[in-house]
């Protein structure tokens, strides 16, 4: 009798191993952690180009000189804060004719940050821009 159990638990141990340790046993186990891994790489990568995509812009109405001053002082800020945390700046010339300058950001988009534009481009932003100064 004593022969037959361990014969038995011979067996046992030798399909248990063959059954649990085979490479398609361990896949059938992860099989269910491999869409939470593409759902989590997927929505990070959303979620930074989102936040990306939705940096403020500020329109400069000054002098290119003055434009530099202000874009180099972001620059240093850039450099200590990182530049994800800052506004982007856009750079006008000023023009004598003040009403049609300040409805040009609302019809016009804005360049690469940095830059002193006198090109324009489609509207990227659906929200109304604040006008001051």
């Amino acid at each position: 009798m004593m022969r037959f159990i361990r014969s038995a638990w011979v067996i046992a141990r030798r399909d248990f191993s063959a059954t649990v340790l085979s490479k398609t046993f361990i896949f059938f186990l992860l099989a269910p952690l491999f869409p939470l891994l593409f759902g989590g790489v997927f929505s990070s990568i959303s979620a930074r180009v989102a936040a990306q995509n939705q940096r403020p812009v500020v329109a400069v109405i000054g002098s290119r000189a003055d434009f530099q001053k202000l874009n180099a002082a972001r620059g240093q800020l850039a450099d200590t804060l990182g530049d994800d945390h800052l506004l982007r700046l856009i750079g006008y010339s000023p023009e004598p004719n003040l009403a049609a300058q300040q409805q040009r950001p609302q019809s016009s988009a804005v360049g690469r940050s940095g830059e002193m534009p006198g090109r324009r481009g489609r509207a990227r932003s659906r929200r109304r821009p604040r006008i001051s100064g």
